[in-house]
């Protein structure tokens, strides 16, 4: 859509909210946006040619230094040097890559860490027996503390995925701008088997509700220390029970005792689609959707909320079904003039159905 289009487009929304009401306007607006968003997956590569997708050119100045934690497991060697390269290749200057080696025996990855852990920037730590993604990730939080002290943001990176160069400056820059924001999160995308840019995904706003619908937030998460200090006392900010969607699980805890999540609109993260990832295949870790569930039925438990989780629309969306929290009974509703269309259209008795209660009769 072009800015020259918007006088026209918001007269054609004006019409069909008068014809058809909200709605008609709301059904419209989803096949629209619906067909929007295939067209920037169709012409993506297009979009990345133009310069569209990335970030504009800035000057984000941060002094708060990202530890960036990743746990290692048998990546294809050329996928780690990757994240490495990209790491490397960062404006913002204060970062730390904090590794976990969970075991891995590709000797080539272990060459690789040995070779990285040269640099100064770089810690890595090595699990005496394989433990699973989230003991891994915990090694590496905890080891932060023998390398110069834990940074102000911890940054959760995968083993075999890409940062833009501008990722860490424009999260820390989102921290600045907001002193009450304890998570960031940015748009990814995917990286083909041929390092090619495809499937972006250009998220929504902060939305709790929609948290516990899917996790949306994913990629990249960042959290300032201090809120996970509060959500793992002893270091151990990720849950091994939820291994696989261990991040959702954290998001979720995050979102109860956060002040608040600030979005960075921007494709930051890159994904990449190796053989056996969710990136490539959605069904490829189906305990990974078992661990969502229990990770979202434990929120609900936290957070004093009787309900059910059960499988949404597609492979990583649920189904929420909270119990009523408030008793039935009489309803009333107040209006400042005459009803609305949506209630006018039809018998009282079809919206507010009759009951016991002194107005049974004014519903009927």
């Amino acid at each position: 859509m072009r800015l020259r289009d918007l006088p026209a487009l918001s007269a054609r929304a004006a019409e069909v909210l008068r014809d058809e009401g909200a709605r008609g306007l709301a059904a419209r607006a989803r096949r629209r946006l619906a067909g929007g968003q295939q067209a920037l997956f169709d012409d993506y590569a297009g979009w990345l040619r133009a310069g569209v997708a990335d970030p504009p050119p800035g000057a984000d100045r941060s002094d708060l230094r990202v530890d960036v934690v990743t746990p290692v497991c048998d990546p294809p060697p050329a996928a780690l040097a990757a994240l490495w390269a990209s790491l490397r290749a960062q404006r913002h200057e204060r970062w730390r890559w904090v590794v976990c080696d969970d075991a891995s025996t590709d000797p080539a990855v272990a060459r690789l860490l040995a070779d990285l852990a040269r640099d100064p920037r770089v810690t890595v730590v090595r699990a005496p027996a394989r433990g699973g993604i989230s003991a891994a990730t915990n090694r590496a939080l905890a080891a932060r503390a023998g390398a110069g002290g834990p940074g102000d943001l911890v940054a959760f990176v995968d083993h075999d995925d890409a940062l833009h160069p501008d990722a860490l400056g424009r999260v820390a820059a989102a921290f600045d701008e907001d002193p009450a924001a304890d998570v960031a999160f940015t748009d990814e995308d995917k990286l083909d088997a041929r390092g090619g840019r495809r499937a972006p995904f250009l998220k929504p706003p902060w939305d709790p509700t929609l948290l516990l619908r899917c996790n949306y937030v994913a990629h990249l998460l960042v959290v300032r220390r201090a809120l996970l200090d509060r959500l793992a006392p002893e270091g151990a900010g990720l849950r091994g029970a939820y291994d696989g969607s261990q991040d959702y699980d954290l998001a979720l805890r995050a979102c109860e005792v956060g002040r608040r999540f600030a979005h960075v609109p921007q494709v930051l993260y890159h994904w990449r689609e190796v053989p056996g990832s969710v990136a490539r295949a959605a069904g490829a870790k189906p305990w990974a959707y078992a661990a969502a569930r229990r990770a979202l039925e434990d929120a609900l438990r936290r957070r004093g909320l009787a309900g059910t989780v059960g499988p949404g629309p597609w492979l990583g969306a649920y189904a929420v079904d909270l119990a009523p929290v408030v008793a039935p009974g009489d309803v009333s509703v107040v209006t400042d003039g005459p009803p609305p269309a949506w209630l006018a259209a039809r018998p009282w008795r079809e919206v507010l159905p009759a009951g016991p209660g002194p107005d049974a009769a004014a519903r009927r």
